[in-house]
């Protein structure tokens, strides 16, 4: 070999070689112990192909053969074994000279792992794209109108079309109404500002009351106008049924949680519309008698006539706040209300139950100036059921007082609700708010009071709490003034 040529064949980073035509090396550069951590001693005069992978010999002798023949050589990559027994992934090219192959191979088990990974990405990708249940595709958006680019079969068969047939289709194509449209685009700009996924649940078009929960990701502009979006959707129709089926549930179980505290108060609304009654009856039959007698005077008829009408308005406080308390509320508008109006409303229809019970019943002073903006009858049904439970705390202790107080602050108002009840052990205050525990006997208590109560009272941005640092029981409601 030349001199000039012996410095590249000695520097050269690539496996160079020269086999004879029994198929051994005869010549090797210093690339092949550095790749193979073989000494060239310990591979002259070996048939190459003993180095090769079993499964990959026969590639090589094909290889070979080809240019012997006066071929083309072939696309050659295979392992090829080192020394300490594991293999390298070697790239060939060759060519034959009628006694001898000169060939130069390059390590690419880099490029090889690379590749395998790659495909093992692309055949989880591949897997996860040909879901049945998971729809996902392109679309690209051009002057306010998407058009799909591509999308996997699930897609395309929500939307009654083929992953062929949809390509290029805008979504007026696909009969997609202009308000699902402009949701879209919606979307769109906001995936596109937040820069990061942006997930949303909507009917899927042109189908019969499914859901999709999709989820839009921008992939950037494939060139200057064109944005591109890749999107993924499941389908949560039955996730949409069973959390409707659960709050229908939570409706039952919340009007029978109601209607039984309303049942335990039954008595004390008896006793306090009997009595109205009963002031009625007296003083009909009274302005009856002064009649038949020829002694009705005006001025005693004019006060019988105003204690027969002021204890009917009473009477009509009472069945007004009944009725508000058996209603669901939760659909109801946002009014501004007084805080005293819902805190007496509430009251009327348990305060003489508490009499009767000699339960006393302490209630602060409220402004009649002190208003919220609320749902009145969500924030009676919680304050009623703290009463409710209050009642349940005292009724076995000798000492019995429930105490109702408000407080206002800057921008929120307090309500809480105190007893003389021997209070709850750290363990009881621990789980007091989980859905369907109590501390009632069964067959006394539903376990949901507090848990629809509080997730009332957060539906107005506003929380329910146990207060821990009060000496006795104390449950306090926070409610902000104004919704934002």
């Amino acid at each position: 070999m030349r001199p000039d040529v012996d410095q590249f064949f000695e520097l050269s980073s690539d496996l160079l070689c020269v086999v004879g035509d029994d198929g051994c090396f005869k010549m090797l550069n210093p690339a092949w112990e550095r790749t193979l951590g073989y000494r060239p001693d310990e591979m002259l005069q070996l048939p190459v192909l003993s180095f090769f992978h079993p499964d990959d010999v026969e590639s090589g002798r094909r290889a070979a053969r080809a240019i012997q023949q006066g071929l083309p050589f072939p696309q050659l990559v295979n392992r090829v074994r080192h020394r300490d027994g594991s293999y390298r992934w070697l790239s060939w090219n060759a060519r034959f000279t009628g006694s001898h192959f000169y060939a130069s191979a390059r390590n690419a088990s880099e490029r090889m792992a690379l590749e395998e990974a790659l495909a093992e990405r692309d055949r989880e990708m591949r897997a996860f794209y040909d879901l049945d249940h998971v729809q996902m595709g392109i679309v690209e958006f051009v002057g306010g109108e998407g058009r799909y680019v591509s999308c996997n079969q699930a897609a395309a068969v929500s939307l009654r079309e083929t992953t062929e047939s949809i390509k290029g289709k805008t979504l007026s194509d696909l009969g997609m109404r202009v308000d699902f449209r402009d949701m879209i685009h919606a979307r769109l700009d906001e995936a596109r500002v937040a820069g990061k996924p942006v997930q949303f649940e909507h009917l899927l078009p042109r189908s019969r009351g499914r859901w999709l929960q999709t989820t839009f990701c921008y992939v950037g502009q494939s060139k200057p106008g064109c944005d591109r979006i890749a999107y993924l959707s499941l389908d949560v129709t039955e996730l949409k049924q069973k959390e409707e089926k659960v709050r229908e549930q939570q409706l039952r179980i919340l009007a029978a949680s109601r209607t039984s505290a309303l049942g335990e108060m039954a008595a004390g609304i008896a006793h306090e519309i009997n009595n109205p009654l009963t002031i009625i009856q007296g003083r009909a039959q009274a302005i009856a008698r002064l009649v038949e007698r020829g002694m009705a005077e005006p001025q005693a008829l004019l006060e019988a006539v105003r204690d027969i009408n002021a204890t009917v308005m009473r009477v009509s406080k009472i069945m007004e706040s009944m009725r508000g308390l058996v209603r669901e509320g939760r659909q109801d508008a946002f009014r501004e209300e007084g805080v005293k109006d819902i805190v007496q409303g509430t009251l009327a229809v348990c305060a003489e139950r508490l009499k009767n019970r000699r339960v006393t019943l302490r209630v602060a002073e409220v402004p009649d100036t002190l208003r919220i903006e609320c749902r009145p009858v969500q924030i009676s049904q919680a304050l009623l059921n703290l009463i409710t439970n209050a009642y349940a705390a005292v009724e076995a202790v000798a000492e019995r007082w429930i105490e109702v107080g408000v407080e206002e602050r800057e921008d929120e108002v307090v309500i809480a609700v105190i007893d003389s009840g021997a209070g709850l052990s750290p363990s009881l205050r621990e789980r007091i708010f989980e859905p369907f525990f109590t501390t009632k006997e069964p067959g006394h208590g539903t376990g949901l009071g507090l848990s629809l109560s509080r997730s009332m009272i957060e539906g107005h941005g506003g929380t329910l709490i146990l207060d821990d640092s009060a000496a006795a029981t104390r449950f306090v409601i926070t409610l902000p003034k104004v919704q934002k």
